[in-house]
């Protein structure tokens, strides 16, 4: 069986076996990234949420387009909050992206079906989608989150950043509130912080267009490079631009680490 876990308010049901921690490594790792996910449900989703999640009906589907932001962005938050604690370096954290992307890449539902649709078709094609027909908010939603940092970063100087979309979403919506944000409300939010427009990023979510990943990761000080290996498969390079500027290198540290 593998990891379970069912966020509350003020509590988490995890379980888990707790098997091979001590001796690999990967699974541990894994099992420490859940962990993170879990926790961090506790801000995101119990308490920041669209405004389709709760209060809910239970005669029915509850559907949301917005999965990307409670699952999604939860995703990209275990890397930080791993990094932040010192379980993983840089260079980890750069294969995690790479490994994300690439996955991503080369399922050819990311073709066929949008982030939106995703979220809203969840009921029909679970969390984690149908390989090759549809695509997961749990592998595009992150990258989305990532590019979103990046963005916001680099248009306010870095003296912005993700982690103030969150805490405006926490203060304005829930704490001021107690309600969830709409579509509209959270890119404007994003906005407001990035003092930026920041359409492109925000079509992504319903469109199937190929992502601009060169542009964004550029800003952070990553080159990127995608090519096709022997099978045909597409294989994810990142790496660091040997010249940086001062903005670019404190966009790096802050998201990667370096």
């Amino acid at each position: 069986m593998g990891n379970r876990g069912s966020e509350k308010l003020n509590s988490t049901a995890i379980a888990f076996t707790g098997e091979r921690l001590d001796i690999d490594p990967e699974n541990r790792l894994r099992t420490l990234a859940f962990l993170a996910h879990e926790y961090f449900h506790h801000y995101n989703v119990k308490r920041i949420r669209q405004i389709e999640l709760g209060p809910f009906d239970y005669s029915r589907p509850n559907r949301t387009n917005g999965l990307w932001l409670s699952e999604g962005l939860t995703v990209y938050y275990e890397n930080i909050i791993l990094k932040g604690a010192g379980l993983i370096g840089p260079v980890q954290v750069l294969e995690d992206w790479e490994n994300t992307i690439q996955g991503y890449e080369n399922n050819a539902g990311r073709k066929k079906q949008t982030l939106a649709q995703s979220s809203w078709n969840n009921w029909e094609d679970h969390p984690f989608g149908r390989r090759g027909k549809t695509i997961s908010y749990y592998e595009k939603g992150p990258i989305i989150g990532m590019l979103l940092e990046i963005a916001i970063r680099n248009a306010s100087k870095n003296e912005r950043s993700l982690n103030d979309v969150m805490r405006a979403l926490y203060y304005n919506f829930y704490k001021e509130k107690d309600i969830g944000a709409t579509e509209a409300e959270i890119k404007m939010t994003c906005e407001s912080i990035a003092g930026q427009n920041l359409d492109e990023i925000f079509s992504y979510l319903r469109n199937t267009e190929d992502l601009d990943y060169q542009k964004r990761l550029s800003m952070a000080g990553i080159r990127y490079r995608k090519a096709r290996d022997a099978d045909r498969r597409y294989s994810i390079e990142l790496s660091i631009q040997p010249k940086l500027s001062a903005l670019q290198k404190e966009i790096l540290s802050n998201i990667f680490g370096y």
